[in-house]
C-alpha cells in the first residue's frame, strides 16, 4: 500500500479507528487478573451463590494447580494487555500525525476532506459547494492526499534513529 493509500484508508476509516480505540481502552480497564482463590472456588465446583456441592472428592492439589494456572493466566493477561497497549498507542500515534498533517494543510484542502471524508457527501455535492468540477474536485483531493502522505514520509525520516540524540552521541 503506497502511502498516498494509506493516508485515504486513514480518511476513511478516523472514525471507526477511534470507535476501536475507545473500545480497546475500556477492555484494556476492566482487564483484572483473578485471585488464587477465585480460581479454587472454579475449580472446585463452588456455584455463585456461596453453595459447595453436597458431595466432591477433590484432590488436596487443586489449590496448587489453581496457583500455577493463575501465573500463567497472569502472564497470558500480561502479554495480551501489553499487545493492546501497542495497537491503542500506535494507532493513537497515526490518527495524531494524521491531525497534525490536516493542520498544516491550506484552508481550502482541510474544506475538501472535511466534506469528503468527515461529512460523508459525494463529489458532485462538495464540487457544487466549492464551485469546481468533479474533475478538478479529484485533483485536488488527489494533491491533498500527496501532501499528507509527504507529510507523513519526513516525521518518518525525522524521527528515525539516525536523526536522534541517542544515535549522535
Amino acid at each position: 500500500m503506497d502511502s498516498s493509500s494509506y493516508v485515504e484508508y486513514l480518511l476513511k476509516n478516523r472514525q471507526a479507528l477511534n470507535q476501536q480505540l475507545k473500545e480497546l481502552k475500556r477492555m484494556v480497564e476492566s482487564q483484572r487478573a483473578l485471585t488464587e482463590e477465585e480460581i479454587i472456588e472454579e475449580l472446585t465446583f463452588k456455584k455463585s451463590q456461596e453453595e459447595k456441592v453436597s458431595k466432591s472428592y477433590i484432590s488436596d492439589k487443586i489449590p496448587s494447580i489453581a496457583i500455577i494456572y493463575h501465573e500463567v493466566l497472569d502472564k497470558r493477561s500480561r502479554n495480551n494487555l501489553r499487545a493492546m497497549n501497542r495497537v491503542i498507542e500506535a494507532t493513537e500515534d497515526e490518527l495524531i500525525r494524521l491531525d497534525r498533517a490536516i493542520a498544516f494543510l491550506p484552508d481550502e484542502n482541510r474544506r475538501i476532506l472535511d466534506q469528503l471524508y468527515f461529512k460523508g457527501r459525494n463529489y458532485r455535492e462538495v464540487a457544487e459547494t466549492l464551485a469546481v468540477s468533479e474533475s478538478t474536485l479529484h485533483r485536488y483531493r488527489k494533491k491533498t492526499l500527496q501532501h499528507i502522505a509527504f507529510y507523513f514520509s519526513m516525521e518518518q525520516i525525522l524521527a528515525s534513529p539516525r536523526n536522534s540524540k541517542e544515535y549522535k552521541n
